[in-house]
């Protein structure tokens, strides 16, 4: 008879997901995840499988739990226009914070290991569909309420906003510089005039 778990497991996970976040899947160590975690190597590969089946839980994780909080809001927000520049100005303020930025999990993931992950990729690109499909919802919105253009197409805004709040989160890793970021969200958001 197995013996049952003696740690929470979603907390264990997202011990694994903020050490991922922080150093990126190829610096992480399986004595950092163990540390982290607070778990034996057993109980790790028991519940978890290998790093690298964590590492997908771990991105699985981010996009349905942490993610959801923010969509919420984003979709929620007063008008579709103040919901796109919300979410632009959350990446300034996140950026320019006291802690040090670690950007987007799952932009950071893309880019450390979508072109030798299949796996990863799959769900990161699922992950950037979601958020495109998000922003559509918010330009139809606000094409509807008149605060954007009905001309524009609105799924190739919706592209273009994904594309560059993954640019600005880039920037922002690189540099933290509000001036700088405050200059290029202004530029991103008079593409919605």
């Amino acid at each position: 008879m197995a013996r049952p778990r003696e740690f929470n497991v979603d907390q264990a996970l997202d011990a694994a997901l903020d050490v991922f976040w922080a150093k990126g899947y190829e610096a992480t160590s399986l004595c950092d995840l163990l540390d982290a975690m607070d778990l034996s190597k057993s109980s790790l590969y028991d519940t978890f499988g290998s790093k690298h089946e964590l590492y997908l839980k771990a991105i699985d994780r981010y996009v349905g739990e942490r993610t959801e909080g923010h969509e919420r809001a984003f979709l929620s927000a007063p008008s579709g226009r103040q919901a796109i520049e919300g979410a632009f100005r959350q990446i300034i303020d996140d950026a320019t914070g006291k802690a040090p930025y670690q950007g987007c999990f799952a932009m950071n993931c893309a880019m450390e290991r979508a072109q030798s992950d299949d796996e990863a990729a799959e769900r990161v690109k699922q992950a950037f569909k979601r958020y495109q499909r998000n922003y559509e919802i918010v330009i139809r919105r606000a094409q509807a309420a008149g605060e954007i253009p009905a001309s524009k197409d609105a799924r190739a805004l919706a592209r273009f906003l994904t594309s560059s709040a993954h640019g600005l989160h880039v920037t922002a890793k690189a540099n933290p510089d509000c001036e700088v970021l405050e200059d290029i969200v202004s530029t991103i958001l008079e593409a919605l005039d």
